[in-house]
């Protein structure tokens, strides 16, 4: 995720048991609280080319930020969780698929600011390829 967070209702320890549960039957695994290089917190969805993924959340993830990387993994699936489709695609692309699908079944159960994060998402992404 890029961009600053959106504050909202944070993620118990139960509701990270249950999507760690639904996520390992699609092979995902759930990182929490992984930092970068530069000591940044993490919040990402990487699939991989055995058909397998890590999800990444910090371990304050709000449910908005879980809704935004299950919208990545979501994509992942409808491509057949199939690595090299996933790596044609572009950030762009992956970010307007996702703004899409949370606009088509997500939108009325989000906050206003989750839906401008949403939105920046897409935006971000455009800028970084020089199309906005």
């Amino acid at each position: 995720m890029q961009g600053g967070r959106v504050t909202g209702t944070r993620l118990t320890s139960a509701e990270f048991d249950a999507l760690r549960s639904v996520l390992s039957n699609d092979d995902v695994w759930l990182s929490v609280g992984k930092l970068d290089a530069n000591g940044n917190v993490v919040i990402k969805f990487r699939p991989n080319e055995r058909g397998k993924a890590e999800l990444h959340l910090p371990t304050n993830a709000t449910s908005y930020e879980k809704l935004h990387e299950l919208g990545h993994f979501e994509h992942w699936k409808s491509l057949g969780k199939n690595y090299n489709e996933w790596i044609k695609l572009s950030q762009v692309d992956r970010e307007r698929w996702v703004l899409d699908w949370m606009r088509s079944n997500h939108w009325n159960s989000i906050s206003s600011a989750e839906r401008k994060n949403a939105i920046e998402q897409l935006l971000h992404a455009l800028r970084e390829v020089g199309e906005l």
